[in-house]
């Protein structure tokens, strides 16, 4: 199983790379890697239309976002990428730091405390978590190219509930093997 995995890992990097080379910035494969993972969550049903939202600042991360308005649900992502050809350990300490500046975001935001220039991306989705008018729940994402022991769990932004998800290497090896 572990030869299985490091062959995906390496596959997987390759892919990330010629994705990232495609769209012409070879040296954004974080925001490649996320491209590639949502837009395979979306067309496996377990994502609405993605929208990359590329926002880094201490305490407070995001790369892509969605909304279901049927269920009243937001999705939310952040990247956890590696560049390395081998399946590396995301360590429940790492997962819990980066799935932890996802709700430092969805804090910042809620509370109007991002500067966020005009024309990003990323101010649709501080608009629409400020307004907090078309959500009553969230689903969070942590994308990882390395292997996670972590578990999905509950937890509260601002007082809605949020389902916390590991969307790991070997969850994007089975949906991409299986559709599963």
């Amino acid at each position: 199983m572990r030869e299985e995995t490091n062959s995906y890992a390496a596959l997987l990097r390759a892919e990330v790379a010629a994705h990232a080379k495609t769209a012409g910035s070879e040296g954004f494969l974080e925001q490649a890697f996320t491209d590639l993972v949502l837009d395979d969550l979306e067309k496996h049903g377990f994502w609405p239309d993605n929208q990359l939202a590329y926002h880094h600042k201490p305490g407070a991360r995001v790369n892509g976002w969605g909304s279901d308005q049927a269920a009243r649900k937001l999705y939310l992502c952040i990247t956890d990428f590696v560049e390395a050809n081998d399946a590396l350990t995301l360590p429940k300490s790492s997962f819990d730091s980066t799935a932890k500046k996802l709700k430092g975001f969805y804090k910042k935001a809620k509370n109007d405390k991002l500067a966020i220039p005009e024309h990003n991306p990323v101010l649709d989705l501080a608009d629409k978590i400020a307004s907090g008018l078309d959500f009553d729940s969230i689903e969070a994402y942590v994308l990882t190219n390395r292997v996670s022991s972590a578990e999905s769990r509950e937890d509260d932004y601002e007082g809605l509930p949020v389902l916390v998800k590991v969307w790991d290497l070997e969850a994007i090896r089975r949906s991409r093997t299986t559709g599963s």
